[in-house]
């Protein structure tokens, strides 16, 4: 046991250890923190972006403060147990940058597996651990550790936090002796299953040994465990809590809703248009592309795999010779879309995960084609806009997937587009609350997945920033004028109202140039003639309100909108200011 004073000097000690000392945590990260120090099994169901992360960085370093008498001459240790390559090498990245002492525990195939199934699709689409297919009928001696270096090393007790895949201890025999030497056993101080939602949907067909992780319990005796995921309904706690063997664990919730996200949904054409079902909706997206080039807002495109090429064809043919950024150069690493999935080369998804994660003004890329496999817990943090053409078949994977946009929490944008064929009652995986989801025309689809999950609030938004549905019902000034301005167009040029246009995406580029305008026209206003007071007094365009309006101007959709909501109550200026947007984002 501790006292509080206790707990908040050991994160105290640990935030500054781990070089984290500018991150404001959060109350649930507390939460979960104090549970596992207290060494109770926890489940964590945070919000992606939440910084589930950075919750197990800081806990052997907090156990170093709290229990320096225990025998750890070697420093306590967290065993962390995540699904995908591309998760373990993007964190541990993280960590060295921070001075954390991090490595991957790995296993591969001594032996190639057959028999892979052609109609189980995310074998297709998911990485698997090093490139291999885990079968059930994997004995312990097929499998082999990959590293001698890096396993004398872990016995050493080098690492304050060791990665491993399930298949490199529970199907192989000299993990599993590695995890049993003598420093991990005295160590170990906590066992971490991160994206445990996949205990249930890997476990029980694609990759066994997810169902098998209650073993650590039996390894690891003394250790608690943190389970963590975005999406775990009540019954998807009870099945973790049952298949994990967890102690009466504490299950700590925090409010999943991400309020900056518009969610967005309509019908396709259906199945029988064939590549027209898909090309209607990549249509306008290539076609704004070709217009914006580099300040196109990052848009992520999931797709079912075999149109992923389709979809990368088709833009190299509309966008020709500015598929390149600087026109002309025609490296792979200067076209503005690419694909990304299982089949895709190592050295090009390397490429692509290097450009989402660095900052804009370095990235070529602009549109990335994906499969689920870019899905799962690699942190980009400005993606504006998520865009499903057909639905997962399960409202926890669709939360995950909307969940890639906007983790900086800036405005960003959801569109789902579905036909008949993508929510039919005998698809494989299709449940009854995905087909509510697309089909329900009236209530707050926010709402609908929110409380599907059990998440014990949401954020109220005014209907124009929430979702489709509650925009339709919007009466607010901006979305009148909206309307009015927009559905003759559309009637015009398509003959039909659907998918009238409610939010604007705008990059983090066309941010700082509407900024830069913006104070540009204020130094303008403050040279005319000769007038009593200062810009502020005599205007109203204040240094604050010109911030409030790049933060929000993927919203402002008219002057009259700029003169009603944000208090500009000349409209000369309004216009101004309006027309400043309009052409940054237009060019």
């Amino acid at each position: 046991m501790f006292s509080l004073n206790q707990f908040f000097h050991a994160i105290k000690y640990a935030l500054h250890v781990t070089s984290y000392e500018n991150i404001f945590l959060k109350v649930k990260q507390y939460q979960v923190l104090e549970s596992v120090l207290l060494k109770r099994d926890t489940i964590g169901i945070l919000a992606t972006g939440y910084g589930k992360s950075v919750i197990f960085y800081l806990i052997p370093f907090a156990a170093d403060y709290l229990f320096k008498n225990r025998n750890t001459e070697n420093g306590n240790i967290v065993l962390i147990i995540t699904p995908l390559n591309a998760i373990i090498d993007d964190q541990i990245s993280i960590l060295q940058k921070h001075g954390i002492k991090a490595t991957v525990l790995r296993a591969d195939t001594i032996t190639s597996t057959t028999n892979k199934s052609d109609t189980e699709e995310i074998e297709d689409e998911v990485e698997t651990v090093s490139g291999g297919n885990f079968e059930e009928n994997v004995a312990l001696t097929d499998l082999k550790l990959n590293d001698d270096t890096t396993t004398l090393s872990i016995k050493e007790g080098k690492f304050k936090i060791i990665y491993s895949h399930p298949e490199a201890f529970v199907s192989c025999k000299e993990g599993r002796r590695l995890l049993m030497s003598s420093v991990l056993q005295r160590n170990v101080f906590a066992c971490v299953i991160d994206e445990a939602h996949l205990v249930k949907e890997w476990g029980l067909d694609f990759r066994k040994d997810f169902s098998k992780l209650s073993q650590l319990g039996s390894l690891f005796p003394d250790a608690p465990f943190l389970v963590l995921t975005a999406t775990a309904p009540k019954h998807l706690q009870q099945e973790l809590t049952k298949s994990l063997l967890l102690n009466n664990p504490r299950v700590i919730v925090a409010n999943l809703d991400r309020p900056n996200i518009f969610v967005h949904k309509c019908k396709r054409l259906p199945a029988s248009s064939g590549e027209e079902s898909f090309r209607s909706i990549l249509l306008p997206i290539v076609n704004e592309l070709k217009k914006k080039i580099r300040y196109y807002p990052l848009t992520l495109v999931y797709l079912p795999l075999k149109w992923c090429g389709y979809a990368f064809k088709m833009f190299l043919e509309e966008m020709g010779e500015k598929s390149y950024f600087p026109i002309g150069d025609r490296r792979p690493q200067n076209c503005l879309f690419a694909q990304f999935h299982a089949p895709q080369t190592q050295s090009m998804k390397d490429e692509i995960l290097r450009q989402l994660q660095g900052p804009d003004e370095c990235r070529s890329i602009r549109v990335v084609f994906a499969t689920i496999a870019i899905g799962i817990g690699v942190n980009i943090p400005d993606i504006r806009h998520v865009v499903h053409v057909s639905v997962p078949g399960t409202l926890e994977s669709l939360y995950q997937e909307i969940g890639r946009a906007g983790r900086d929490g800036k405005p960003a944008k959801s569109s789902i587009y579905y036909n008949g064929h993508d929510i039919s009652s005998n698809k494989p995986g299709m449940t009854h609350e995905m087909r509510r989801f697309c089909t329900d025309d009236q209530q707050c689809l926010r709402k609908i997945i929110l409380d599907y999950l059990g998440s014990p609030s949401h954020t109220r938004l005014v209907g124009h920033s929430c979702c489709i549905n509650c925009a339709k019902n919007c009466n607010c000034s901006s979305c009148q004028v909206q309307m009015n301005d927009t559905t003759a167009d559309i009637v015009k040029s398509t003959g039909k109202e659907d998918d009238v246009p409610v939010l604007r995406c705008v990059s983090n580029g066309q941010r700082v140039e509407i900024r830069r305008l913006m104070r540009q026209y204020r130094m303008q206003l403050g040279q005319r003639g000769r007038h009593i007071g200062g810009i502020d007094t005599r205007t109203g365009v204040t240094l604050q309100l010109i911030e409030l309006i790049v933060q929000k101007c993927e919203h402002i959709k008219s002057a009259s909108d700029m003169f009603t909501n944000f208090g500009i109550w000349d409209m000369e200026h309004a216009q101004s200011l309006y027309k400043i947007i309009n052409d940054v984002c237009d060019h």
